[in-house]
């Protein structure tokens, strides 16, 4: 029987944990326990099914079973051989695909009947196809004629593909398991080894007439990898998007064959998410010019009709679509939320889950939720300028590496039907300095309710001037801050204090004062170190315990740095000899002074009064740097 699935969560619970106590007035898109069913938004199931409790997860079989009748199956071959999907059957017959639906029907009343009996024709060479969408475990393949049916397969040869070997063109590279020339039993049962398969090709190597009434795949245990993807949904009206959760707990077969918790195996779920703003995430390009390669972007029902050698590249459509958001991977059972960092307001999304497991252990998901609030304005844009250089040459503000540099940052919002908002965050790399706020078609300095600044930026609200009429309502922020990154983006949101969720502004044209149309600052010339201004403060200290000068601050800006790079803050005396070491971690780009030397060396023990040698170490993978600064220790 299939592996049953254990109730632990329903979308209620989660629900409560997505808003938690604060009065956020928002609306949940719900699948699974106490949702709709997985079945109703999906749109690919590949190796996975819905079990008891509703939980979503890798299928699991008993040799039994007939996998193909847990598989949504379509005829003809894939569009794409690597994408995994729902299941596709075909052969290579002169009269096409027309009848391979049956050999996965489960009917064997069912069959190809005639097609292959022809009179006079040869049939060595026929070739049926099956991708089962995924790699299942597998071990026995059986196909037959309807019963009583004297004209079988007479020889033939099963060949496998794992889903994961692909040649230079990427087709399967199939690997044959059994070959028989001359076959005398119309119900042929072929047995291997347990392994992964996804491809099967029946090569029919008999030149005798035939028919096949079904072709089964037997296996047991879970599918070590699977696909749950959703079609794409499409709420009433546009909506800003709050937090995903899930539930998700982990699953093993016992010897009797049923689910039970699994602690060491290694198993996980990754879910993503996306957003648009119409039907299409993908950009179809028409082949315009065939000796230049140029293109010309068309609909995807214009490309569908093309001829194959006039069908150009299929692209994301980055502008109307997001990227799928950064993995959230769960490994564990337990209850997953992460915040979605998606543009708004937009109507169309999609979730996809990939499991990742073994033919022994799995994850299983039995609730997701999708919180969501109406949207704050119907548009809103922003850009980001230096204060005193509003138009920059090539269109986009430029400043020199880490240094601190007094921005503005314009926003006009479209109220439409939106609900209003009375706050502004702008996203930093590190904690900026408010200066000033402004509003009005003839901008007017307003003092703000209240001003939050952080590592991660800033927050000014405003509800005693909260905007909740009006149409093409406009605000200025100006702010000092540094960019860390060669292309720096200042993020901007729409916050609402009454409970809604905060809407991302878009980059655009936001003012006719301001010339970039861009959220984005860069940097003057590229090839600075990526280690800036690294000070110690005091460059003398009397650590005796009297509070003053008792250690020496660390501090230094970091830039450049995406990924994090391994850093050092080491303490040496004259001759060389390292007395402490102060920090060794990975850091990213950032302003750091959380690090001091108060005189001691590793054992912890005060160091002799003199001069010491204080050194900063950062290796990137571009650039290794080092930089040291005097300390003197007095008693």
């Amino acid at each position: 029987m299939m592996a049953s699935f254990r109730r632990t969560a329903s979308v209620g619970l989660i629900l409560s944990f997505c808003i938690g106590t604060a009065e956020l007035r928002a609306d949940v898109w719900g699948v699974g326990l106490g949702g709709q069913a997985w079945e109703e938004p999906a749109q690919t199931m590949a190796g996975v099914v819905v079990g008891e409790g509703q939980a979503l997860g890798p299928a699991s079989f008993s040799l039994e079973q007939n996998i193909t009748q847990f598989i949504v199956w379509g005829v003809g071959a894939p569009s794409s051989f690597i994408a995994e999907g729902n299941g596709q059957v075909w052969n290579n017959s002169a009269r096409g695909i027309e009848g391979s639906e049956v050999l996965v029907d489960g009917n064997g009343t069912t069959s190809t009947e005639n097609r292959f009996k022809e009179v006079g024709v040869n049939q060595r060479g026929r070739i049926f196809f099956m991708d089962l969408g995924a790699s299942f475990p597998v071990s026995q393949i059986v196909f037959y004629p309807r019963e009583g049916e004297d004209e079988f397969v007479a020889g033939y040869e099963i060949s496998l593909n794992d889903g994961r070997t692909f040649d230079a063109n990427d087709s399967p590279v199939y690997e044959a398991v059994r070959q028989v020339t001359i076959n005398r039993d119309p119900r042929v049962d072929v047995r291997f080894p347990t392994q992964l398969v996804r491809f099967i090709q029946l090569r029919v190597l008999s030149p005798s007439p035939f028919e096949l009434a079904e072709i089964e795949v037997h296996g047991e245990g879970f599918v070590p990898r699977g696909l749950y993807e959703t079609q794409l949904i499409q709420f009433a009206q546009p909506v800003n998007y709050g937090a995903l959760t899930f539930r998700a707990h982990r699953v093993s077969l016992s010897e009797e064959g049923e689910s039970s918790a699994g602690a060491d195996e290694q198993v996980r779920v990754i879910v993503q998410m996306r957003n648009g703003v119409d039907e299409t995430p993908l950009d179809y390009y028409q082949i315009a010019d065939v000796e230049t390669r140029s293109e010309v972007l068309v609909s995807k029902e214009e490309y569908e009709e093309l001829p194959l050698v006039l069908k150009g590249s299929i692209r994301p459509d980055a502008t109307h679509w997001s990227s799928w958001t950064e993995p959230l991977i769960a490994d564990s059972s337990g209850t997953y939320s992460i915040p979605l960092d998606l543009p708004g307001p937009r109507d169309f999304f999609q979730v996809r889950l990939r499991f990742e497991g073994t033919t022994s252990a799995s994850m299983q998901i039995d609730s997701l939720a999708i919180v969501h609030t109406p949207p704050l304005a119907a548009l809103a844009l922003s850009e980001v300028a230096l204060l005193d250089d509003p138009f920059p040459a090539g269109g986009r503000a430029s400043v020199p590496a880490g240094r601190d540099t007094v921005f503005t940052y314009d926003i006009k919002a479209d109220l439409g039907e939106g609900t209003g908002f009375d706050g502004v965050r702008i996203s930093t790399l590190i904690q900026p300095e408010f200066l000033k706020l402004e509003m009005g078609h003839e901008l007017e300095e307003i003092q703000p309710d209240s001003v939050h600044v952080d590592d991660t930026g800033l927050r000014v609200y405003f509800p005693s001037r909260r905007i909740s009429t009006g149409e093409d309502v406009r605000l200025r922020i100006t702010f000092r801050s540094q960019a860390l990154l060669f292309s720096t983006q200042f993020i901007g949101q729409l916050l609402d204090t009454t409970g809604s969720l905060p809407q991302r502004i878009a980059e655009g044209d936001a003012t006719r004062e301001v010339g970039t149309d861009s959220q984005e600052v860069i940097f003057l010339a590229s090839g600075e170190s990526v280690l800036q201004s690294f000070a110690v403060s005091p460059p003398a200290i009397t650590p005796n315990g009297d509070g003053i000068n008792d250690s020496s601050v660390f501090s230094f800006v970091l830039i450049h740095l995406v990924q994090p790079a391994a850093a050092e803050l080491l303490v040496y005396d004259l001759s060389g000899r390292l007395i402490k070491n102060v920090l060794s971690d990975a850091l990213t780009a950032g302003r750091y002074t959380q690090w001091h030397w108060d005189g001691t060396n590793n054992a912890g023990d005060l160091v002799p009064p003199g001069t010491y040698i204080a050194r900063a170490a950062i290796e990137a993978a571009a650039d290794e740097v080092n930089r040291m600064r005097l300390i003197h220790v007095a008693y």
